[in-house]
């Protein structure tokens, strides 16, 4: 979340952010990071500004859905488990 300029995370996903600098994930450098579509990487990019499901599905104007599908695709394309890893993978991308 950008508030004042400044990024705030919750203390679950600075807690990975974190860990994540400490040791660095083995699919960083993953092949599959570079085959996001168009779609997927605006939906990527606005998961690491903060933005909630329903929040890019109106910045986007598509269905939650649709966003919670691209999201789905984006976690099994970069091998994330959980939302709060594909928020990090987003964050060290961006």
């Amino acid at each position: 979340m950008l508030v004042a300029n400044r990024t705030y995370l919750s203390p679950g996903i600075m807690d990975v952010v974190v860990k994540d600098y400490v040791r660095p994930p083995a699919h960083a450098d993953s092949p599959s990071s570079s085959n996001l579509t168009v779609r997927e990487s605006e939906v990527l990019q606005l998961v690491a500004e903060g933005y909630s499901t329903s929040q890019i599905a109106k910045s986007l104007y598509l269905s939650i859905k649709t966003i919670e599908t691209h999201r789905q695709n984006l976690m099994a394309k970069n091998q994330c488990e959980r939302h709060r890893r594909l928020t990090k993978y987003a964050i060290r991308r961006d």
